[in-house]
């Protein structure tokens, strides 16, 4: 069996919530090169040492993987599987930028005004910033960079 230089490990059920197995694919075509009875086991390790020619594996983010890829060998690349970064994404950066706007209603470490709040908040001569936000013409903007430069 020929393989290439990318493959991609990730597990997959037998029968759901019952017997998982694991699959090493041919990262190019997404055909399966192998297949383990186990998720996690030392004929996984085996396998990969077996193939010098591995130089990437793409795996989700399970840590077992990543010792079972290291045992095997300190030169393959270990990449993160698109599905697991982009949840990682969603959960790290997205999340938390949802909140900070007030777009979801879970609570917040800090406190961030309510959109009230800010709006009620007054300058040095009693305008709220909604006020003066609202009233500001684009006269003003190009008079005030121009002094400012």
């Amino acid at each position: 069996m020929r393989t290439i230089g990318y493959v991609g490990l990730d597990d997959f059920a037998k029968k759901k919530g019952h017997r998982y197995m694991c699959v090493i694919a041919d990262h190019y075509t997404r055909r399966p090169i192998a297949v383990f009875d186990s998720r996690y086991g030392h004929e996984i390790t085996d396998w990969l040492k077996a193939h010098p020619e591995i130089k990437t594996v793409t795996r989700d983010g399970s840590q077992a993987y990543g010792s079972i890829i290291s045992e095997a060998s300190g030169q393959i690349v270990q990449v993160s599987d698109r599905f697991h970064l982009m949840q990682a994404l969603k959960k790290n950066v997205v999340e938390p930028i949802k909140t900070m706007l007030g777009q979801k209603k879970e609570q917040r470490q800090y406190p961030y005004p309510s959109e009230d709040e800010a709006y009620r908040y007054e300058d040095a001569e009693g305008k709220s910033r909604h006020h003066l936000a609202l009233h500001r013409t684009r006269k003003d903007w190009f008079k005030e960079a121009a002094e400012n430069t």
